[in-house]
């Protein structure tokens, strides 16, 4: 039976795989459920894109990630059990169909996680890092996304870890070596700082993303957050995360839970555990206290105990339905709305909510209904697999709804990821002009934040007009992320310079005016004034820029390069700091 590549439906793939149904589709490839003839048994058959056939790095990831699930066998890792090739056409990928909810599913769901939950959670994928580590296997992309919670024997978060397609894998002694220095993959929001400066990493790369999801779990938010990608790699680099205590001051959690994420966000791999079974042991240790309060002793630190048993998990491999949210996919419907929300009256107008005194726009309300359009799922999947042609469709949607903003958003999107930059910001101001609260839009924003970032003049140039003109005060937090935190001094005093020259510096928290200062800030005496203010506010927002400053070399500035450029400071510093870590009275 021939297979159609543009829709394998109803298709009987390498004789012994029948399709069923599409379950999402991504730039790389598309994922389908499928059944096994001959055994009845439910699989998810993941296939890369033709297009991707030509390009020998993308194929040998692709086999790569078949590599790592077929060979780790662990029950908390979602199994491969076929990889192939049809026709010289195209490659695909048998794997478990888990049937289940993904773990950034339920942290947007806003599910309760207590420390206990937090623990079972993070035991399991430690377990299953433990096993992969051994086999030399490094994930390097561990996610919320990427990690599946499926119901089995009456536990509703059973882990399965999924997409192995940028690991590191050592199973062969003739393995090539894809993953260089100098080359950042993975997930900017989990990325350990060796891998966002683009150094080599070893296994203990995945054990900083395991830190950074628990952080998020336990408290509620994100340890290093900006919308920037330049400016969430160099705080993953350079800044310290913040306390529990200042994350989330409500939350009741156990100082011995703090001090492992602590050590797992160290910033250099050799102050982090170093395996994940001892990580693993401890956490297993703190859970057993919880469990039982008796026998509970507060300590500053737990103990590593190296000769405790490794746990090992066991259970049957049910199926896999999330593969849709990896691999950059992009699931086509319609989007879920917050329980009782009630949708946005009609097309043009936006569900706005309140955050930090600026109206956003919730995009997956705000074009939910017209996304699920026939015509504009088509050219939403053609936007993920091959831009150049989803401009066409989207162009001609464009035309046929001259006065719709969503259709001209989803055009300048498409141009812009075509690479048609000053097409797209036209199509954005027809957008904003229509519905200005598209002002506020996350995607929007970052595609323009991205070319004030660039050192090409025209570009910036362009993106600041369009900041002046259209953005408006919708792009403070934004500029004010990349006055502080960007890695490049110009493009810092760029993004400072619009805030003054609009007047929209004034309008930022004032603990934020003074700890973009501080960056900003020229000799001693400026230093030391916006460190003294810093410290009479007492904020704890402000400790990131404080010990991101503290932490600056002692050595290097004056003769023999032995001289401390900052020693007139130090002392007001870490008075601020103590000040600021001190827990409010």
């Amino acid at each position: 039976m021939a297979v159609n590549l543009h829709n394998l439906v109803g298709s009987v793939v390498a004789e012994r795989y029948r399709v069923q149904e599409s379950v999402g589709s991504g730039t790389m490839g598309a994922v389908y459920r499928a059944e096994h003839i001959h055994m009845k048994k439910t699989v998810a058959l993941k296939v890369l894109h033709p297009a991707h056939t030509r390009d020998p790095e993308v194929v040998e990831r692709f086999q790569r990630e078949a590599q790592a699930a077929a060979n780790v066998e662990h029950p908390n890792i979602c199994a491969a059990t076929d990889f192939g090739r049809i026709d010289n056409n195209f490659y695909y990928l048998v794997m478990e169909f888990l049937e289940g909810r993904t773990l950034i599913d339920a942290i947007k769901s806003e599910e309760e996680f207590g420390p206990e939950r937090c623990l079972h959670i993070a035991i399991q994928m430690l377990s299953a890092l433990e096993k992969a580590h051994e086999m030399g296997v490094v994930h390097r992309d561990l996610k919320p996304e990427n990690v599946i919670l499926i119901e089995r024997e009456g536990d509703r978060d059973f882990v399965k870890i999924t997409d192995f397609g940028v690991a590191q894998v050592r199973l062969f002694k003739d393995a090539a070596r894809l993953t260089q220095a100098g080359v950042v993959y993975g997930s900017p929001l989990y990325m350990s700082p060796q891998q966002a400066g683009g150094k080599e990493i070893d296994h203990r790369a995945d054990l900083y993303s395991v830190g950074v999801m628990l952080y998020e779990l336990l408290t509620g938010k994100l340890p290093f957050y900006a919308k920037s990608l330049m400016v969430v790699l160099n705080m993953h680099i350079a800044d310290p995360p913040p306390p529990f205590a200042v994350s989330n001051p409500a939350a009741d959690i156990p100082r011995e839970i703090e001090f492992v994420v602590m050590k797992l966000l160290a910033k250099e791999p050799q102050d982090r555990y170093q395996s994940a079974a001892s990580v693993r042991r401890d956490l297993e240790r703190i859970r057993d206290d919880i469990r039982q309060p008796a026998r509970s002793v507060e300590r500053a630190a737990p103990a590593l105990d190296e000769d405790r048993g490794r746990r090992v998990t066991t259970g049957v491999v049910l199926v896999f339905a999330a593969l849709c949210v990896i691999w950059g996919v992009v699931v086509i419907g319609k989007a879920a709305t917050t329980p009782g929300e009630d949708p946005a009256p009609d097309g043009n107008n936006a569900k706005v909510m309140a955050f930090e005194g600026h109206t956003v726009v919730r995009t997956e309300d705000l074009r939910r209904e017209f996304e699920a359009r026939p015509d504009v799922a088509k050219a939403l999947a053609l936007l993920a697999a091959d831009p150049e042609s989803s401009i066409g469709a989207f162009g001609s949607i464009a035309v046929e709804n001259p006065g719709n903003p969503h259709a001209h958003f989803l055009l300048g999107r498409s141009h812009f990821a075509a690479g048609n930059w000053p097409t797209a910001f036209d199509e954005y101001r027809r957008a904003i002009e229509l519905a200005p609260q598209y002002a506020a839009d996350s995607a929007l924003q970052d595609d323009v934040i991205s070319r004030l970032e660039e050192g090409n003049d025209e570009e910036a140039e362009a993106a600041e007009l369009l900041i002046r003109q259209q953005l408006r005060d919708a792009a403070n937090p934004r500029l004010a992320e990349v006055a502080e935190h960007h890695n490049v001094r110009r493009i810092r005093k760029r993004a400072l310079r619009i805030l003054k020259e609009t007047q929209q510096f004034d309008t930022l928290p004032e603990w934020n005016r003074h700890t973009i200062q501080l960056r900003h800030a020229v000799g001693c005496e400026e230093n030391l004034e916006s460190v003294k203010k810093i410290a009479e506010l007492g904020d704890p927002r402000a400790l990131g820029a404080l010990r991101r400053f503290s932490a600056l070399p002692k050595t290097g500035c004056g003769a023999g390069d032995q001289e401390d450029c900052y020693d007139c400071l130090r002392y007001d510093l870490r008075i601020a700091i103590e000040k600021l870590e001190a827990p409010p009275i």
